[in-house]
């Protein structure tokens, strides 16, 4: 299932193993162990199957790697490869070790490129079965002179990063090479509560759950699918779907908080990003729990490079300040009032020289009671700044 391969990927990634998109060199049928990671399987690309898998697995052992796009059309019998499974092994990323661009593959493939390498190798495995002489056989130019498929240059013709990613998700089902969301880990770090992962975190051993029900939290993430519904007296909710980087959780949107929502949640024209405010409902159904969050007010969430900016505290002190009961008292400080910036101390000491210290510890640093507390900590003689 989706989310327990999400959930395995996340745990691999905090081992240090990357998980990687499908190759047509490297992939089996199933996930597959190389030396640069876990590469996912042929077969769990949308549109191929099994079948598919172990016939491009096959022509791989028998005749070596594929070139390209056009040489693994040109050998993999026809039969086989349907547009559909071709144009899933490029959105899946199954090709980037050639050097072409996913955009510009999907090019080859278009039926209204006169140039679709899927006609041409159809037309050349029909040719070469049926035995067909080619002019230049006359002339002994080689068995396969007369059917050259010709390769144009890697180009630059790429998708955006988003919508490469969209179809990477369509053709797998999930997120492999990377997330919409990855480059704003701090900024959803800053807008939420708990992650997702927290949420679908197995409870101890006491049977405690990390994250309690009926106590209201903040979630944030990406709506990835949206379900448009009525209830019986005729009003609009609906039910999503919100992912982070750590997995997805379904969403109830009842009418009250669907009706001002509603016009943020129904943007087509960009990827939705939200944050969500509501409580947990589990409840045990043959031996499993399912886990829905009831939403109480949705807001947009505003990734960018200035919300994504982790901020810094920094203390200034002079040598002769810097004594264990203050050191002391700043360790209290930070644990107090921990969050995801930074802590640096600069120490002054004889003359111009300054020692700069980067402190091991994340703390809130928009929270004007730890400035108020770390001031008098250090004292008229010091300084605390948030930048």
């Amino acid at each position: 299932k989706t989310d327990k391969i999400v959930h395995y990927m996340n745990a691999c990634r905090r081992e240090g193993i990357a998980v990687l998109p499908p190759d047509v060199n490297e992939s089996g049928s199933d996930f597959t162990a190389t030396s640069e990671g876990v590469r996912f399987g042929l077969a769990g690309i949308k549109n191929l199957g099994s079948a598919v898998a172990e016939a491009i697995i096959a022509e791989r052992e028998a005749r070596g790697p594929y070139e390209n796009l056009h040489d693994l059309v040109d050998r993999v019998p026809s039969q086989n490869l349907n547009r559909g499974a071709i144009e899933c092994l490029v959105k899946a990323g199954s090709f980037d070790f050639s050097g072409y661009p996913r955009r510009q593959l999907m090019s080859f493939v278009d039926k209204n490129n006169p140039a679709n390498v899927l006609a041409l190798a159809q037309n050349r495995q029909k040719s070469r079965a049926e035995g067909q002489t080619s002019f230049f056989d006359l002339f002994d130019l080689g068995d396969e002179a007369g059917f050259e498929l010709e390769v144009p240059p890697p180009s630059d013709l790429e998708w955006d990063r988003l919508t490469k990613l969209a179809q990477e998700k369509e053709a797998l089902g999930l997120y492999v090479s990377d997330h919409p969301l990855s480059p704003f880990a701090y900024a959803m770090a800053e807008a939420r509560d708990y992650a997702i992962a927290d949420v679908l975190a197995e409870p101890d051993t006491s049977g405690r759950y990390l994250v309690p029900e009926d106590t209201p939290i903040w979630l944030c993430g990406m709506v990835s699918e949206l379900t448009h519904k009525t209830t019986k007296r005729g009003e609009a909710m609906a039910t999503l779907t919100l992912q982070d980087l750590e997995g997805e959780l379904d969403v109830v949107v009842f009418p009250k908080v669907f009706g001002p929502a509603r016009q943020i949640l129904e943007d087509e024209t960009n990827e939705v990003f939200v944050r969500i405010r509501g409580v947990l409902e589990r409840t045990e159904r043959q031996n499993q729990t399912n886990i829905q969050f009831k939403a109480s007010e949705i807001q947009p969430l505003v990734l960018n490079e200035a919300t994504n900016r982790q901020k810094t505290l920094t203390l200034e002190v002079k040598k002769e300040q810097l004594t264990p009961f203050v050191m002391e008292q700043l360790h209290g400080l930070f644990s107090h009032y921990p969050g995801n910036d930074r802590v640096e101390l600069f120490v002054a000491g004889r003359g111009a020289s300054t020692l700069r210290i980067a402190v091991p510890v994340q703390v809130d640093a928009k929270n004007m009671l730890l400035v108020g507390e770390a001031n008098e900590v250090v004292g008229p003689q010091g300084s605390v700044k948030v930048a």
